[in-house]
C-alpha cells in the first residue's frame, strides 16, 4: 500500500477504495498491456473525476479556508 492510499483511506474508505481500483487498472494497462472495453473506460473516467471531486472538497477547501 502506498502512503497516498493509507492517507485517502484514513477518513473515507469508499474514496480509498476507488482509489485503488482505478491504480490496479492502470497499472493493468501500463505494466501488463491488459486491455479494457470502452464501457470499463468511460466508467473509470466517470469515477477519476468522482474522487477529484471528493479530494477536492474534502481537502483542498480545507486548505483554502
Amino acid at each position: 500500500m502506498t502512503d497516498f492510499d493509507s492517507f485517502i483511506k484514513e477518513g473515507k474508505v469508499i474514496p480509498g477504495e476507488i482509489f485503488d481500483r482505478l491504480r490496479k487498472l492502470r497499472n493493468g494497462i501500463n505494466y501488463y498491456g491488459r486491455q479494457v472495453s470502452v464501457n470499463v473506460a468511460i466508467d473509470a473516467q466517470k469515477q477519476i473525476k468522482e474522487i477529484c471531486i471528493i479530494l477536492k472538497k474534502r481537502y483542498l477547501l480545507q486548505i483554502i479556508r
